[in-house]
């Protein structure tokens, strides 16, 4: 990795490579589905609830993302998905639990699309994990940000989409308050992500974006390696 040729670029180039609502069309967007792996009891909360549940910068499985965000790694948070055409086994073990025997909600590049643009509103879940009844607008009570992760390697490089590069101008000012940077061996995750800021005194412990109706019945739902078809319905 240390031979590999790094591309110099400004802090607002390499910034503006990663700018969704720029794109227009899914194939913009990407050629690859983003897939959410997640539990079987989670999913069945996501049935239940036609809505994904998100968590704050806290509850992040890397630990050193969380300690780059320490002063706000409570009341950020971040809900992710695996951008790639091809199945990853570690997703399966890292996130639908030790034994494989979750599920994975695989959304299309239009899909995708189609959510980010129309996403306005999302409602609060409390420390009892149920619904509080407090709707947040987004724009109002909630800042939005969307994007793929940039992954920085021990001097910071930052590898993003199959090309290194070396920020030229203002590496720290890159990284200072970015929600979209992760450590380089976390790569092969392909990660992308909405990123959501609440406004001051809006202080929810988590938060549950709703599936609009007409996506919510076509997400194809993938069984993990060690679920049984029956468990969670796949289709």
């Amino acid at each position: 990795m240390g031979t590999t040729q790094r591309k110099q670029i400004s802090k607002r180039e390499l910034l503006n490579k990663n700018q969704i609502l720029h794109m227009d069309k899914a194939g913009d967007l990407s050629r690859n589905s983003f897939r959410y792996y997640t539990r079987k009891t989670t999913l069945q909360k996501i049935r239940d609830s036609k809505s994904l549940y998100i968590s704050s910068f806290a509850d992040m499985n890397d630990l050193e993302e969380a300690e780059m965000h320490e002063e706000n790694k409570n009341s950020v948070f971040a809900l992710c998905f695996c951008n790639t055409g091809s199945e990853g086994i570690p997703m399966w073990y890292m996130y639908s639990g030790i034994f494989g025997d979750g599920a994975c909600l695989k959304f299309t590049p239009s899909q995708m699309l189609q959510m980010i643009k129309n996403l306005k509103t999302v409602y609060e879940i409390g420390r009892d994990n149920h619904n509080t009844g407090r709707i947040l607008e987004v724009g109002k009570d909630i800042d939005i940000q969307y994007g793929w992760v940039y992954y920085k390697d021990n001097q910071n490089d930052i590898y993003f989409k199959n090309q290194w590069y070396r920020i030229d101008d203002d590496q720290e000012g890159f990284l200072k308050q970015n929600y979209f940077v992760k450590s380089y061996p976390w790569s092969y995750e392909r990660e992308c992500r909405i990123v959501f800021i609440p406004r001051a005194g809006i202080n929810p412990y988590k938060i549950a974006l709703p599936i609009p109706g007409e996506i919510l019945e076509q997400i194809k739902i993938i069984r993990g390696p060690e679920t049984d078809e029956s468990e969670i319905g796949e289709k």
